[in-house]
């Protein structure tokens, strides 16, 4: 980073003035012809669109501000630089400290404020590395950022404001693997009743890392839609906030490509805060293909939800999946289902979480799926004093046990002797239901006290 700032000029050497009224796009543009860091003193640079293939753009904050006048659907800020594959090397451009807008988010229908479509470009070598943005308020505009056959990006500490497209976008499709683009510390917002834009759009590339980042609004937070013919790994997205997503998806993995054997490996969502989302987690079922989503992992997230129609984890299919440690709050009111997990899912595991509110914990429809149960546990007596079998054995009246907790639905229940209750004497179950059962008593003499203990396997109603 210092080595690329030691190579930068001045936008005014070139004749930009900064005011917000002169047009400046013709003294950027020499600017950037350069091919060095370009720096943007504080002011209001006015322009249209620009094109680069060298160095990049720096301001010295939010008083750097890149104000386009371009109403139609082109780019405003487009870098072509050569990726690693050429013989003339890495382009490797740089973004930081500026703002950059449209005057209202309806002022575009389609175009991005920078994007990355790096010449001579093929899917097997001509990939340009290691591009970087940190502190850039992108507002109004329909996409943010938006690069193809590009790898190990990273955006930090970034904002974006009313977009109606994608406000981060990689538009690699064929090339599975080029990723590793780490994304953190960014802000997305498009309010309550936004009902547009997705903060994160992935076609294509294993290796993203998605943390700490905070959405608001839209109608997508992070989507995955592979596009791809081979296999790729490796999704981390972790301690994230993603609310206010009433109508869409929080996380979104959708089936893309029809090929057989596609496998989108190792995704691992983890530790972050679904609020009021329409979908919190979501994976769809493949068209019902023999696509899958494979090792998945959700743990530690935590899930609030204000509608019963909202679903906060729904596996339509995918296979070797966890679900553990998350936190389910259900406010206003009792309702909805907090898991769902469908029939094209398999070998997968739900796991101990917590819940509050939820008509339903898990709606289970697959074979193989394991729901782990809740349990209790528990112990009393009964006096075996009638006559029950023959005249060698003496059953006691039946005795009525009420569960700590209702179960959602009637549960299995089990009764052992609690140690040296004495040898010929024995208990069971009568009736069971989600409220309790009925113990009975069975000993080889009259009037015995059975001691017994019991333990009830099922799902704990929560509320």
């Amino acid at each position: 980073v210092q080595a690329k700032l030691r190579e930068t000029v001045s936008v005014k050497d070139f004749g930009a003035v900064g005011d917000g009224v002169t047009d400046d796009t013709a003294a950027m543009t020499a600017a950037h012809a350069t091919g060095k860091v370009v720096f943007y003193p504080k002011g209001d640079y006015k322009f249209s669109t620009i094109s680069f293939s060298g160095g990049g753009l720096v301001g010295e904050g939010a008083t750097t501000r890149l104000l386009s006048s371009s109403t139609n659907t082109s780019d405003l800020i487009t870098f072509t630089g050569v990726g690693t594959g050429s013989t003339t090397g890495d382009a490797v451009p740089y973004f930081a400290n500026f703002y950059v807008s449209v005057p209202t988010y309806s002022t575009k229908s389609a175009g991005a404020a920078i994007r990355l479509t790096p010449s001579q470009a093929n899917p097997s070598n001509n990939v340009l590395f290691f591009p970087y943005f940190e502190n850039i308020h992108i507002r109004n505009v329909p996409s943010g950022i938006v690069w193809d056959n590009t790898a190990l990006v990273t955006v930090k500490d970034c904002k974006f404001f009313f977009y109606t497209g994608t406000a981060i976008s990689s538009a690699n499709t064929n090339a599975p693997d080029q990723g590793d683009n780490h994304i953190y510390g960014n802000t997305f917002y498009n309010g309550l009743g936004f009902n547009q834009g997705t903060a994160l759009y992935i076609p294509s590339g294993g290796g993203l890392y998605f943390t700490n980042n905070k959405i608001n609004g839209g109608l997508k937070g992070v989507h995955v839609k592979p596009l791809f013919t081979g296999s790729t790994s490796i999704f981390n997205i972790a301690a994230n906030s993603l609310e206010n997503i009433s109508t869409g998806y929080g996380v979104h993995f959708e089936y893309g490509n029809a090929s057989a054997g596609v496998q989108v490996s190792q995704v691992q969502i983890t530790g972050n805060q679904f609020a009021n989302n329409y979908y919190g987690v979501f994976f769809d079922n493949g068209a019902g293909t023999a696509f899958y989503w494979t090792t998945i992992a959700i743990t530690g997230n935590t899930f609030l939800v204000n509608n019963s129609s909202h679903q906060p984890i729904t596996l339509q299919s995918g296979r070797d999946f966890c679900v553990s440690g998350n936190t389910f709050d259900k406010t206003g009111g009792v309702g909805g289902t907090a898991i769902t997990i469908d029939a094209l899912a398999a070998e997968g595991k739900i796991l101990q979480n917590a819940r509050y509110s939820f008509t339903s914990y898990v709606s289970n429809s697959s074979a193989s799926a394991f729901v782990q149960p809740d349990v209790l546990t528990g112990s009393g007596t009964t006096t075996a004093t009638n006559t029950g079998y023959g005249t060698a054995l003496f059953v006691s009246p039946g005795n009525a046990v009420t569960f700590a907790r209702q179960f959602e639905s009637t549960p299995t229940v089990q009764i052992g002797l609690q140690q040296g209750a004495g040898a010929g004497v024995s208990a069971y179950p009568g009736s069971v239901s989600a409220t309790g059962f009925t113990v009975y008593g069975v000993t080889h003499t009259t009037a015995v006290v059975v001691t017994y203990n019991y333990v009830a396997q099922g799902i704990l109603r929560s509320y």
